[in-house]
Parts: C-alpha cells; sequence; structure tokens
C-alpha cells in the first residue's frame, strides 16, 4: 500500500511511525536539502559573476561617457608656456572662428 502511511501487521488501521521510519524521512529530506544548497550555491555563484561582468560593463559605459561629456580645456584655463608671447594667437589657434 503506497499511500504514505504506514498499516498494522494486523491489517488494521494506520500504526505509528518506527524510529527507522522517522530516520529514513530525517535522512531523504537532508538529502533533499543539500541538494537544494549546492544549487542555490551555483546560482548564486553564477548571480555573482553576472553581477561583476555588468559592474565591469557599468564602469566602461561611465568612463565612456565621461570622456565624451567632459569639457575641453579652454584657453584661458591653460597656462602659456615661457616662450609664447601673445595669448590672443593661441587662443585663436585654439577656437577658429566659425562662420554661419
Amino acid at each position: 500500500m503506497e499511500t504514505g502511511v504506514a498499516v498494522g501487521a494486523e491489517g488494521g488501521g494506520p500504526r505509528e511511525p518506527t524510529l527507522t521510519d522517522l530516520a529514513g524521512i530525517l535522512q531523504a529530506y537532508m538529502g533533499q536539502q543539500e541538494i537544494r544548497e549546492a544549487r542555490l550555491k551555483e546560482d548564486a555563484a553564477r548571480q555573482e559573476q553576472c553581477f561583476k561582468a555588468l559592474q565591469h560593463q557599468f564602469q566602461l559605459l561611465q568612463m565612456e561617457v565621461q570622456a565624451r561629456t567632459s569639457p575641453v580645456a579652454a584657453p584661458s584655463l591653460v597656462q602659456p608656456g615661457p616662450d609664447s608671447d601673445d595669448d590672443s594667437q593661441q587662443a585663436q589657434a585654439s577656437f577658429p572662428q566659425q562662420t554661419i
């Protein structure tokens, strides 16, 4: 009889599980828990790897956005070298006049 309830030897009603039955149930449960725990560890490791890859990609994206959006140093902020005499010529060379 495979209903999950132990039947007594007399064929009467259900009997109480024995210590051996309980030990078997507990061992089966512990085995299932070990399998479940191993699967969860694998999933956690896989998620950690994906997270690190995503974090790296985000850092690369941040660097690219920063490189594209950071302003170019203005000529007034650039200190002229010791051999440059005329700052206006240097400014004109850096920012040519645009015609509209």
